[in-house]
């Protein structure tokens, strides 16, 4: 069973420092439309906590190198991939018609090696807040996977379902706040000097301190 993780995300939402994304890629958090128009265009309707993920955590996983943006979710085969597995690079997502919850990992398939010309592109045109030039990426990613979806040619490689205990190694749910915490980690370590005057909300000491309360009180 998978669970919406929105009160989860604003929670956490509360440890990211706006100057830690300063001077970044403009990637943002995207509306409930937006979402639903990725839905119609995938004829699919994505996991509560995916849309929770996107609406509330998009711009700092997508920054960070760990979220696919919504504009270039597409079908691999019977598979629709969200996640970047951090130091890895699989793919993470879901088969189409499984009910179980479950994720998947499996290695892009892309043999005329074309896909990243795209999505560099994309990721220059938000940069520079120009929307034409982004929707003309994305248009031709989107026109570039199609084309090649053809089964067994464009399958992904190497498939596996995610079954390994503790739980954040498998649902969405739990798979997607861990990706966050990870994040967040991340990008305290990298930023840490240049704001070291600015520690009001730093989730590192939050979470040690809380680590340290629940370790006395057990």
């Amino acid at each position: 069973m998978m669970y919406a993780i929105e009160k989860e995300l604003r929670i956490l939402r509360q440890f990211i420092s706006p100057k830690h994304m300063e001077g970044l890629k403009k990637w943002k958090c995207y509306s409930e439309d937006e979402i639903l128009a990725a839905e119609k265009r995938l004829h699919v309707k994505l996991p509560f906590p995916i849309r929770d993920i996107y609406r509330h955590m998009a711009d700092l996983l997508v920054t960070s190198g760990y979220l696919r943006p919504l504009e270039l979710l597409h079908w691999e085969g019977r598979y629709l991939g969200f996640f970047l597995a951090p130091g890895e690079g699989d793919i993470i997502g879901i088969r189409r018609g499984e009910t179980s919850g479950g994720l998947y990992a499996w290695e892009e398939n892309d043999p005329k090696d074309m896909a990243w010309e795209y999505e560099d592109e994309l990721a220059d045109a938000c940069e520079e807040g120009d929307e034409e030039r982004k929707q003309k990426a994305v248009a031709a990613y989107q026109k570039y996977w199609k084309k090649r979806n053809i089964p067994l040619i464009h399958a992904p490689l190497n498939i596996h379902k995610l079954e390994q205990e503790p739980r954040f190694n498998h649902a969405p749910d739990a798979y997607g706040l861990f990706l966050v915490i990870h994040a967040i980690r991340e990008w305290e370590e990298m930023s840490w000097r240049e704001h070291a005057n600015d520690r009001t909300c730093l989730f590192s000491d939050f979470f040690l301190e809380s680590f340290r309360w629940s370790i006395s009180k057990g």
